[in-house]
């Protein structure tokens, strides 16, 4: 599905086959949500859609005129159907998802494998949030000017990398967030971390577990403030 360079509104969007949506020109291609919905804006479905391609597309939530909702919300199995219990997730390329009342990237239970190349979110009330979903890759990412909230959060899942990413926090928030079950490792590798005098990275474990996280951290440089670790909630 080819769009051409351009603002284009909508309410509520949703992929619901395999499709790579694509400009032809880089970030060319604004889809920005109308005053007034305050909902989820664009939505990948659960079962149905295998893996669609998204690249050279900003996403843009219009949180000036929308109180809630994110900017790609993609759903657990419990919102669409609760018997099946793994699904894939997205591809997304050179593109923005920008301007978000609420998270701009929301990756439900079980969303796995996705992967996030030479793209940004920004200035959302928080920037990305994985629950319960493994094997994302982010290449070359950059994650910049949380509204009121955590940049990066990662509550659980396993093996999620970020490679060469650029994360930076907002003023009274941890700039990346890792939490969850003892087997949840994820590896941040050559990264910048800038946490705007807050925690850079904040590192926290599961409620009524005595086991340690092992995560790996590697050529990272942290701007401001360095790094926090707590093992109880």
């Amino acid at each position: 599905l080819e769009i051409p360079a351009g603002t284009w509104w909508a309410s509520t969007l949703t992929i619901s086959d395999n499709l790579r949506i694509v400009c032809p020109e880089p970030a060319g291609a604004i889809l920005k949500q109308i005053a007034g919905t305050n909902a989820n804006f664009v939505t990948i479905g659960y079962a149905v859609v295998q893996n669609p391609i998204i690249e050279n597309i900003t996403i843009d939530g219009n949180s000036a005129n929308n109180t809630s909702g994110n900017g790609l919300h993609l759903t657990t199995n419990a919102e669409t159907d609760p018997a099946v219990t793994y699904g894939f997730s997205v591809t997304l390329r050179n593109s923005y998802i920008q301007n978000c009342a609420d998270r701009c990237l929301y990756v439900g239970t079980n969303r796995n494998m996705g992967h996030v190349e030479n793209t940004e979110l920004k200035r959302g009330d928080s920037l990305l949030y994985i629950t319960g979903s493994s094997d994302w890759r982010f290449v070359h990412a950059r994650f910049a000017f949380p509204i009121d909230g955590i940049g990066v959060e990662i509550e659980s899942g396993a093996d999620n990398v970020f490679l060469g990413c650029a994360m930076y926090g907002a003023l009274a928030y941890p700039c990346v967030k890792l939490a969850g079950t003892a087997n949840s490792p994820t590896k941040l590798i050559g990264c910048t971390i800038n946490a705007n005098q807050r925690d850079g990275l904040y590192i926290i474990g599961p409620s009524g577990i005595a086991r340690g996280i092992s995560h790996i951290i590697q050529g990272c440089w942290f701007a401001e403030n360095s790094l926090e670790t707590d093992d109880t909630y």
